[in-house]
């Protein structure tokens, strides 16, 4: 069974407000920066990810607060935990444009990659509490943290694999980020809703693997230690 959480700030409340016509959650479930002058988003979205977790809850989903939702939003999701309980899911498959017509051509709507966004992600509720422990001591001070980096860079040291869909199931709203004003993805060419004719079998259970070349280029800019530490000036522990 999913429990999902928002995390986000009160800049945010018309978003949220969808949220909850879209969403079974309560005013418990979202989760604000409660900082005076606010800061980096790591710190809501692990207070998100950390909230107790009801008896009976074997997934978590936490999106940040700004994020469109296709439709039969969780009809999809509950078929994705279904075909893959014990995998991490990620909704949101980066900029995947130039991989669509090959990835059709594979007969699944899911891929292992190398990059993890956090415009959606569902952990399996056994992940949480070991992830965030590993991140607040591999990283020397949480304001460097960038949450789905550090939780990616958690799986691949652990060699836990995690799998994006293929189309989106989410997107950003379209607005500039508040913490990035100039972060370059907010939207994608192949969310859900926006593709034509598509039929989509969330209920299959094969994982496929992009072009070699596509794949071993995500490992080489986000999965190599030093890569990390030379792109976001990240310190770690090693």
């Amino acid at each position: 069974m999913l429990d999902i959480k928002i995390y986000g700030t009160h800049k945010r409340d018309h978003f949220i407000n969808e949220y909850k016509k879209q969403l079974p959650i309560t005013d418990e479930d979202i989760i604000y920066d409660d900082r005076p002058n606010g800061g980096n988003a790591y710190y809501t979205c692990k207070k998100a990810w950390l909230q107790p977790i009801p008896e009976g809850i074997t997934h978590r989903l936490c999106l940040p607060d700004d994020m469109q939702l296709s439709k039969d939003f969780l009809e999809i999701l509950n078929k994705m935990i279904e075909a893959h309980p014990d995998k991490v899911l990620c909704l949101f498959p980066f900029d995947r444009t130039r991989v669509w017509k090959f990835a059709q051509r594979q007969n699944t709507p899911y891929f292992n990659v190398h990059i993890m966004s956090g415009c959606g992600v569902v952990f399996p509720v056994q992940y949480i509490k070991t992830c965030f422990e590993w991140i607040d001591n591999y990283y020397e001070n949480q304001d460097d943290i960038i949450d789905d980096i550090a939780m990616q860079t958690y799986f691949e040291a652990n060699n836990v694999p995690f799998i994006t869909t293929l189309p989106a199931i989410v997107q950003h709203m379209g607005d500039d980020s508040l913490i990035t004003p100039n972060a370059p993805i907010r939207k994608t060419d192949v969310f859900l809703d926006d593709i034509k004719n598509i039929e989509v079998d969330w209920t299959c259970k094969k994982v496929g693997k992009l072009y070699n070349r596509y794949y071993n280029e995500d490992k080489v800019l986000f999965g190599a230690k030093h890569n990390f530490k030379k792109r976001y000036n990240v310190k770690y522990r090693l």
